[in-house]
């Protein structure tokens, strides 16, 4: 079966989660701390965990703000913290078919639920099996004799086919005076109720129960990894051995994971004989280091070793005692140095418990739906993204990974489908799981434009030609007179420039350091009071002389803005359109003289905001592009064509 949907109530601080999908492979649950990412994954687990003894407490578990009420009304035991609906898929279905028969379940959806008392019911959601098709491949696999086939041609029913063993029963029992019941009837009557018990669980079952039942033993596996589920660099072997799984920590059934790699044969390894307990624990080893090498790219060069450590203690009356301890340890094999698992940072261990703990579900044939509670908390960015690819390439091809997270790094910008937010509306509404972007706080919404953010500077960077400019305004002008230029046939930016606004000069020392290094980097910034600054990336080698493009290069004038590569009537065209709510348009007879038409410009109407002409030019950039002067057209042509000069 496939996850499809989910519904969370009176969980911890989740009053109504509202029903929200799960996507085939990957679901990303988004939202601030203490928002009821938790909360949800836990009741979800809940529903079939994979560590059977992890079951719903109304004391730990029910809202406080309405435990008494409820109590008091007496709903809680039957209340259903957690519903999910599940796709059937085609291996349920062969089995639904083998045992009632073809045609017998022609519903493709279960619902699920698991109350407070904890009791499982799955049922299927849009349609209920067929009694009467149930009753016909059970009378044909039967195969009984032309003696009792007349009885059952016309059952419809169970009932029917109930009260056909019934007058067999009796037939048999209590045959005419001075005959034996025939022997086909008595092999009749046998069959019938072995088909009765083998489609129903009993004689006397139902179909619904015995539909549900298998519907409740397909159901599949939820496995759930926290923050409690980090293995130790030393465990106790002779506990994990001789105490049961629900007694164990969740670090603990960490370990008993990690070596059911290795086969989970208690007595090799813990075998007297060494090189059979070595041989066993080197497999493992192997393994988990072969692992990290593909998935912890940070470095690539740590082996993971794990070894028994065996002591013996001489107890009172000469007694002795044999104590053994799992014993793991990381070495680098940059230097040598090898250290004990628990010293190496939390994101490794968190990594590495992770591998080891889900190892054991990796290969079932059945679907597992994974979750995983802040998978990136401890992890430096590209470690959660080398996660995000393990997910993809190791998990959500064959299981269902549901994860919450709060990082940006987290999240894929072109697979945002997958994401719902969780967000708090207090007590009374508790925590709600909403797909819709605008019905959300700022604050939940911020790690999906951290991401966006991320994609957009990643995608912008993954050329080695970069354009810095200063505002966003000249990068719509160089970029849509570009595209206007290539359009006409004319010179125009070559594609490999990707420009890049910086938001002044105050930054751009921050963006060259960061940038220039790895990339062929030319800054077009107007010659004026930034040029100190321009000049010091210079002086300190940050900035080729020749990557220092300025517009007063194309104006032959001491000071000019990218602005004043228009020509002056061009240019006051766009401002008009922008600020025609606030007063009448200007003409270049009423500014005053000077080299700067954005200073002539406020000298007249005051400080004004230079995005708004460029957002002009967006808008309508085909009527305003096929306006342009042929001066401010060769302008922008001898600014292009200086900067690819500068590509050498």
């Amino acid at each position: 079966m496939r996850l499809a949907s989910v519904q969370v109530e009176k969980f911890r601080n989740v009053v109504d989660s509202d029903v929200f999908e799960i996507q085939p492979d990957v679901t990303c649950l988004v939202g601030k701390n203490e928002s009821g990412k938790t909360a949800i994954l836990q009741a979800l687990y809940r529903l079939n965990p994979a560590h059977r003894t992890d079951a719903f407490e109304p004391l730990s578990h029910y809202p406080r703000s309405h435990l008494i009420r409820d109590r008091r009304d007496g709903v809680i035991e039957d209340t259903a913290p957690i519903t999910a609906s599940f796709d059937l898929e085609p291996a349920d279905l062969a089995v639904l078919e083998e045992r009632f028969g073809q045609g017998t379940v022609s519903g493709r959806k279960v619902v699920a639920q698991r109350l407070y008392d904890n009791q499982l019911f799955a049922d299927l959601e849009d349609a209920q099996p067929s009694e009467a098709m149930a009753v016909r491949h059970l009378v044909e696999r039967a195969h009984v004799s032309p003696l009792t086939a007349p009885r059952l041609a016309g059952a419809g029913s169970f009932d029917a086919v109930r009260s056909v063993v019934a007058d067999l029963e009796q037939a048999v029992k209590h045959p005419p005076d001075g005959e034996t019941a025939p022997p086909e009837l008595v092999d009749d009557l046998g069959k019938l109720r072995d088909a009765l018990v083998q489609m129903l669980g009993s004689e006397t079952g139902y179909l619904a129960d015995a539909v549900a039942a298998v519907l409740k033993d397909r159901l599949p596996l939820i496995f759930y990894f926290g923050e409690y589920d980090f293995i130790e660099g030393r465990v106790d072997l002779n506990r994990l051995f001789t105490t049961s799984e629900q007694q164990l920590t969740g670090g603990e059934r960490t370990a008993k994971a990690l070596l059911e790699l290795a086969g989970d044969d208690s007595e090799s390894l813990l075998n007297e004989e060494y090189e059979e307990r070595k041989a066993q624990l080197e497999l493992v080893s192997n393994h988990l280091t072969t692992e990290i090498a593909e998935y912890w790219t940070q470095t690539r060069d740590l082996a993971v070793t794990i070894d028994i450590d065996r002591r013996t203690e001489e107890q009172t009356a000469g007694q002795v005692k044999v104590s053994n301890w799992l014993e793991l340890r990381v070495q680098d094999r940059r230097n040598g140095h090898t250290t004990n698992f628990d010293e190496r940072s939390s994101g490794f261990r968190w990594f590495f418990s992770f591998l080891a703990s889900f190892s054991r579900y990796e290969n079932r044939s059945e679907r597992v739906v994974i979750l995983l509670d802040e998978p990136g908390l401890t992890l430096h960015a590209t470690a959660q993204r080398d996660f995000l690819r393990f997910i993809d390439d190791r998990l959500a091809d064959r299981h269902q990974v549901v994860f919450t997270t709060h990082s940006p790094f987290m999240i894929e910008p072109a697979r945002l489908d997958r994401v719902r937010f969780v967000e708090d509306q207090g007590v009374n509404l508790g925590s709600r799981v909403s797909r819709d972007p605008l019905a959300i706080s700022t604050e939940t919404l911020f790690p999906l434009q951290g991401a966006l953010a991320y994609s957009i500077a990643r995608d912008l960077l993954s050329g080695p030609h970069l354009i810095l400019v200063d505002s966003i305004a000249d990068y719509t002008y160089l970029h849509v007179i570009s595209d206007h230029l290539q359009s006409v046939g004319r010179p125009s930016l070559d594609e490999r420039w990707a420009l890049l606004p910086v938001g002044g000069a105050a930054n751009l020392i921050t963006f060259v350091a960061l940038l220039g290094h790895d990339l062929d980097t030319t800054v077009v910034f107007e010659a004026s009071s930034e040029t100190e600054a321009l000049n010091e990336l210079v002086v300190r080698g940050a900035l080729d002389p020749r990557s220092l493009i300025t517009p007063a290069q194309v104006t032959g004038t001491r000071e000019a803005a990218v602005e004043d590569l228009f020509d002056i009537g061009d240019y006051l065209a766009i401002f008009n359109v922008a600020f025609r709510d606030e007063g009448p348009g200007l003409t270049a007879a009423e500014l005053p003289p000077g080299e700067r038409v954005v200073q002539r410009i406020m000298a007249v109407r005051g400080p004004y905001d230079r995005r708004r002409p460029a957002e002009v030019v967006l808008r309508h950039r085909d009527q305003i592009t096929g306006a342009l002067s042929e001066v401010t057209l060769l302008n922008f042509e001898q600014l292009f064509r200086r900067l690819n000069a500068a590509l050498g």
